[in-house]
């Protein structure tokens, strides 16, 4: 009877510190994300302050594949770069 009831507590005593550490990677991601976020923002206001474009900030803080920045790109330089340092200018 003592051995399951050491069973049964080393397997809640695994169990509850899984949980602790699954709720502080998540807390450490979530807080990472909010505060990559604010940064953002407080760069965007700097920017427009001071009269830099502040779609050119909001880019340098997105991924590759973002069809925004893309496009934003495109416009700003008139250029396609499908793999990088290989970019092709298209006359307007």
């Amino acid at each position: 009877m003592t051995q399951l009831k050491d069973a049964v507590k080393v397997s809640t005593i695994f169990f509850v510190c899984l949980t602790v550490v699954l709720l502080s990677i998540t807390g450490g991601v979530g807080y990472y994300y909010t505060l990559d976020r604010q940064l953002m923002a407080r760069n965007i206001k700097d920017a427009i302050d001071k009269g830099i474009d502040p779609m050119s900030v909001r880019c340098s803080y997105a991924s590759q594949s973002d069809t925004v920045c893309v496009a934003y790109s495109y416009t700003k330089q008139g250029k396609i770069s499908v793999i990088p340092d290989q970019a092709v200018s298209i006359k307007k």
